[in-house]
């Protein structure tokens, strides 16, 4: 599991970096098609993971962790990077 975990990070983080250096608006558009459906898949594979790897009593609080840091993270940064692109920090 841990592997197809791995394989699906590594794949999602190429198609990201992939997607500025695509040569066509179109090709950069699928790149991040692509990666959105493979971190969708990831998600999923890290939680089976997880509830394997924790002991049965503490598997909600694990799930309920893991859920959290994705989502703040999910909810923070395009507010960071909004706030960047404002001020002409990322370009």
């Amino acid at each position: 599991m841990a592997g197809v975990i791995l394989l699906a990070v590594s794949v999602s983080t190429f198609l990201l970096i992939g997607v500025p250096f695509a040569p066509v608006l179109p090709v950069a558009g699928l790149f991040y098609v692509v990666r959105t459906g493979v971190v969708s898949m990831q998600w999923p594979a890290q939680l089976s993971f997880l509830q394997g790897a924790v002991d049965p009593r503490q598997r909600g609080l694990a799930t309920s962790v893991s859920l959290s840091c994705w989502s703040i993270a999910m909810a923070v940064f395009p507010v960071l990077a909004g706030y960047f692109l404002d001020r002409r920090l990322l370009l």
